[in-house]
């Protein structure tokens, strides 16, 4: 019996939540800024800003923003992309 509130109890909240998030506002959602989701080495995902503001990892790679990088575990090399020779991620 326990359990079964319990799963009721975390099913409502889900639901409630999925409700509110699909009424956050009035209008046209792509007004809204759409966060992307970047994923670290273990698969896990990182809530990173839909900013465009290339960042050049340690790996010599170019990546959207320093936060996609940073979710990879890298440190910057230097704000910006990477050169040509380097790559692009």
């Amino acid at each position: 019996m326990k359990l079964s509130i319990f799963t009721s109890a975390f099913m409502g909240i889900i639901l409630v939540t999925t409700c509110i998030n699909l009424l956050a506002h009035e209008g046209d959602c792509s007004a809204v800024p759409v966060v992307r989701v970047a994923r670290n080495s273990s698969g896990l995902p990182c809530a990173c800003s839909p900013k465009d503001d290339p960042a050049c990892g340690m790996d010599g790679m170019t990546y959207f923003n320093s936060c996609h990088a940073d979710c990879n575990g890298l440190a910057l090399q230097h704000s910006g992309p990477c050169s040509k020779e380097q790559g692009q991620l």
